[in-house]
């Protein structure tokens, strides 16, 4: 074949000699990309639970709509996101305020109870409150 058969692609071919590099491809290291991938399930699990608890409260008639509710919401979407997070083996940054509001009981048939110390978490409010309102002035 000539090069007019070719369509000319001669003319198309760049000629070497290429620099050689010295600098490596960076692999993201295995366990970084499980991790990646545990995360982004956690995610997808934490958006389909929430989706599906939205659905069936605003199927009873209750305005998913209105802002309390959206601010509710947010919270618990977090707490959730920490329980997928803990069972999956992860960390969260809601697990050690539920780790210090939560009581949890074993009882002697190894049955598990749960109690949400609401004094605690009344004072611990109350705190927070003191704190942005600032010191009193006499």
């Amino acid at each position: 074949m000539t090069d007019q058969e070719n369509g000319n692609a001669a003319e198309n071919v760049i000629q070497g000699p290429w620099p050689k590099t010295t600098r490596k491809v960076k692999v993201p290291d295995e366990s970084i990309i499980a991790l990646q991938e545990k995360w982004c399930f956690a995610e997808e699990l934490c958006q389909s639970v929430i989706v599906q608890m939205i659905h069936t409260i605003g199927e009873n008639e209750i305005d998913v709509s209105d802002n309390e509710f959206i601010r509710d919401m947010g919270l618990i979407i977090e707490f959730t996101k920490g329980a997928i997070y803990r069972g999956m083996g992860l960390t969260h940054q809601t697990q050690p305020l539920l780790e210090y509001f939560v009581d949890i009981d074993v009882g002697l048939d190894n049955s598990i109870e749960s109690e949400v110390n609401l004094d605690l978490l009344e004072d611990f409010v109350k705190m927070l409150g003191e704190k942005n309102d600032g010191p009193e002035v006499s």
